[in-house]
């Protein structure tokens, strides 16, 4: 059950570390794909 437990910890470490790639991407305008005017308004609200 030790073993399993890890298994999740390390897996949610890794969704969170993917997460956040994913909305610095967004962030910086670098994401891949079509870029959408919802990044821009986050990061000024983010700022602000």
């Amino acid at each position: 059950m030790r073993k399993s437990l890890w298994l999740w910890v390390l897996l949610i470490l890794l969704a969170i570390l993917v997460l956040g790639l994913i909305f610095g991407g967004w962030r910086k305008g670098t994401k891949i794909g079509a870029p959408t005017p919802e990044p821009a308004a986050w990061s000024a609200s983010r700022t602000a």
